[in-house]
């Protein structure tokens, strides 16, 4: 028998990624409950999102992991980000770009691979003090009286006094209502990660305001279907660290029903990319790494209700809701919500 089967947590999270793994951590580190994660993943596990915004940066150094994430090789540092949608001008800027015009500080964050990352976050929660229960997936909850029963499945049953669904986009809760989207815009996210590409602030222009100090960028580049996305990525390849780069299209759900269009064909998918502006003098030489594409939806969504105190549930992170990935803010939204909860749950 399971070692959680004759206990009732304070707090059960169901999901260990950033939102679930921080926020236990947290509860770990900061307070005297008893708090278990079960992940139905086994960690490390691939993740769409490599590359984040700065504000993570607050937020893992006060869940205790920032100095593990520094001290690890799955990261490269980023500067902040540019945009073209047109290739004769494209955007840049640096993160709080006004204000490191006022102060010369550079602000910044990290482009990572999500494999490593997100399992250095688990681990420190484990070594918090919280239990982990990986291959453990909830499929269901209940609630009677004042106790929360997580449905494991062939696990059996575990039980909380208060629920936390870190799962994200999809799962299943106590709480009800319409996940409604934000937008009409539905797409899908496809990509692969590559070896041979030049960085991207290694761009000619005057716009490029990363290449004088070697700083790095995500570079989001828009063409006729939807846009790439181009992000450096410290990945084991063939037993090696290398940095690859992450490339990846957004694009209508749609264009796979046309042969000309099924970006999950390798010779498509490139020869796709080096036709875009700016882009394919970053790919020239490039290679793709494996002919095994990933893909995730990728649309804005909100949940009707993200809080039912009288159920003593909290929704965190993409469970809560998700925003179209351009700006490189799902973690962000995690580990921000993960901060909210735990303020919540100290002062219940």
């Amino acid at each position: 028998m399971s070692e959680y089967q004759d206990k009732v947590y304070d707090v059960a999270i169901m999901g260990g990624g950033p939102a679930g793994a921080t926020l236990a951590a947290r509860l770990a580190r900061e307070t005297e409950l008893s708090v278990a994660i079960f992940e139905a993943e086994f960690f490390p596990r691939d993740h769409i999102g490599e590359t984040l915004v700065h504000t993570i940066v607050p937020s893992l150094y006060e869940s205790g992991a920032l100095g593990k994430v520094l001290s690890s090789d799955c990261y490269v540092k980023k500067a902040g980000g540019f945009y073209s949608w047109d290739p004769k001008q494209p955007w840049a800027s640096y993160f709080e770009h006004e204000l490191h015009e006022h102060d010369g500080y550079f602000r910044w964050s990290i482009h990572c691979n999500r494999p490593e990352f997100d399992h250095i976050l688990l681990t420190h929660a484990r070594d918090s003090g919280a239990e982990v229960y990986e291959g453990t997936p909830v499929n269901g909850v209940s609630r009677q009286d004042d106790i929360t029963t997580l449905d494991l499945g062939v696990h059996g049953t575990a039980r909380c006094k208060l629920f936390v669904n870190c799962s994200g986009r999809t799962s299943s809760t106590t709480i009800t209502g319409e996940r409604q989207f934000l937008s009409n815009y539905r797409n899908i996210a496809i990509w692969n990660h590559i070896v041979g590409g030049r960085p991207a602030q290694s761009l000619p222009g005057d716009w490029n305001i990363f290449r004088e100090r070697n700083l790095s960028p995500i570079a989001s580049l828009a063409f006729e279907h939807g846009w790439f996305w181009y992000i450096p990525v410290p990945k084991l390849v063939q037993g090696k660290r290398v940095v690859t780069h992450s490339l990846g299209v957004v694009t209508d759900p749609s264009a796979l029903s046309d042969p000309k269009k099924r970006f999950t064909d390798p010779r498509i998918f490139m020869d796709t990319a080096r036709r875009v502006p700016l882009l394919g003098e970053l790919i020239k030489d490039a290679q793709l790494v494996s002919d095994k594409f990933m893909t995730a939806p990728n649309y804005s969504r909100i949940s009707g209700r993200m809080c039912d105190w009288d159920k003593r549930e909290i929704r965190v992170g993409d469970a809560a809701y998700f925003v179209d990935p351009l700006f490189s803010s799902g973690v962000h939204f995690a580990l921000q919500h993960a901060g909210m909860a735990m303020v919540m749950i100290k002062a219940a």
